[in-house]
């Protein structure tokens, strides 16, 4: 009786010893490993990058919110509903940008850095006092939050 030896190669795979993945790489061509990541995929680059706003675009913001116009918070009035557009603004601008009390003050109207100071002391207080003016607040928040990516509530301004 003749036996028949095992005329088949064994596979690289089996040579090699390699797992599934290393198969996997074996086979895939030199041409698509060279390739990057595209950018879509940058995960790093899309969740750490804080979007930066500016004043402008705070007041235009709450202007539309609140249904007051750019000029009227501007300008040097004592009427309560420009009054709290103003206080929001400079709130708002102290929440999201890094300038200090002066610069904010100066963009808006050219107001001290104490009326800056006591216009977020006054927010404060309004959001624990008055609960429609907190839900305005909180709307806001939420609103800049998703325009800037961030996650800032209102307890960020009660550290300073």
């Amino acid at each position: 009786m003749e036996t028949k030896t095992n005329t088949m190669k064994t596979h690289i795979f089996i040579r090699k010893k390699l797992s599934p993945l290393g198969a996997i790489d074996l086979l895939t061509p030199n041409f698509y490993k060279k390739q990057e990541i595209p950018e879509f995929f940058n995960y790093k680059a899309i969740c750490s990058e804080k979007l930066s706003i500016e004043i402008n675009q705070i007041m235009k913001m709450i202007s539309e919110k609140i249904e007051i116009p750019i000029e009227l918070i501007l300008i040097k009035t004592r009427k309560p509903e420009q009054v709290f557009a103003r206080q929001l603004c400079m709130f708002f601008s102290r929440l999201y940008t890094s300038l200090n009390l002066e610069d904010i003050g100066s963009q808006l109207g050219g107001k001290d850095h104490s009326t800056v100071s006591h216009a977020i002391k006054t927010i404060l207080n309004w959001y624990d006092t008055n609960s429609k003016k907190q839900s305005q607040i909180d709307y806001l928040i939420a609103s800049f939050n998703l325009k800037t990516k961030t996650r800032k509530s209102v307890d960020y301004l009660r550290k300073d």
